[in-house]
């Protein structure tokens, strides 16, 4: 049995997972973003948020949501990346109890490496996208999972066989926004403080370079549909010139047949004035 200090919000979302069907659990754990946005940071009530949520198995749960098929997820990557920000956000901070052993050895791994694949599925869709705004919005959902990604490496640095040393903050969107005050935002600053110079410079290179691959094939797919279009425009040109040619060619004749037929008329005209 829980105790009774549990928070009534958590105790109503985990009996609504509980009940629902499972294609509806992935929008159900969204409502975890607007409960941590709402608790204060730093307080006891948040790491007491924090501990419910993960005795009542909802990290859990975000975690076997986050290894499904992406198409058979209610919101697609809106949803992914968003539970990406809850996973981590609700991983950074956690006091596991006595459950530390399962949650550092089990848990955050698993969490960090569905992170990776998950930019590596991004990274496709973005190669096998065809239309710009899709693009962009693959290229708006991998920054969301990465930044995920450092967040829950900056809070939990024993992911990174790199060593650790303190570091300046960092500071990181709340979830579902951009920067200002709050749980999510206050926390996120923290996580950053603990990563190793070479560790920030190791991811960084790999974020970099990621995003650097995918820039690099929409900026070539942006100039392959440009030639296509252009191309396209040359042969509607050339359409219209051949057009234009048949035209005159054949108003050309036209006009030859009528000086023949006049040729014609003026030989018999002077055959008759002879006669």
């Amino acid at each position: 049995m829980k105790a009774m200090g549990t928070d009534p919000r958590i105790l109503s979302l985990a009996a609504e997972v509980a009940i629902s069907p499972e294609q509806n659990v992935p929008v159900i754990l969204l409502k975890l973003k607007e409960v941590i946005n709402n608790t204060p940071f730093g307080s006891s009530e948040l790491k007491k948020v924090k501990q419910d949520i993960y005795c009542y198995d909802l990290i859990r749960y975000c975690l076997l949501v986050l290894s499904q098929d992406c198409s058979r997820i209610q919101g697609g990557w809106t949803t992914i990346s968003q539970l990406t920000q809850i996973l981590s956000h609700c991983c950074v901070g956690l006091e596991p109890g006595e459950d530390a052993e399962e949650f550092y050895n089990e848990l955050l791994p698993s969490a960090a490496e569905n992170f990776l694949v998950l930019g590596r599925q991004l990274q496709t869709c973005f190669i096998n996208a065809a239309k710009g705004e899709e693009k962009d919005a693959l290229l708006h959902f991998f920054e969301i999972v990465t930044d995920s990604l450092f967040w829950l490496l900056g809070g939990h640095v024993q992911l990174i066989q790199n060593g650790v040393e303190p570091g300046p903050p960092r500071q990181r969107r709340v979830l579902g926004g951009g920067p200002r005050p709050g749980a999510l935002g206050a926390e996120a600053a923290v996580a950053g403080a603990g990563m190793s110079g070479s560790s920030k410079v190791v991811l960084g290179l790999l974020v970099v370079l990621t995003a650097a691959t995918m820039a690099g094939v929409h900026m070539k797919q942006r100039q392959d549909q440009q030639r296509l279009r252009d191309g396209v425009i040359r042969d509607i040109e050339r359409q219209n010139r051949k057009k234009e040619n048949i035209r005159l060619l054949g108003e050309q004749i036209f006009l030859t047949e009528q000086l023949e037929a006049e040729r014609e008329k003026m030989v018999l005209a002077k055959g008759s004035q002879k006669t």
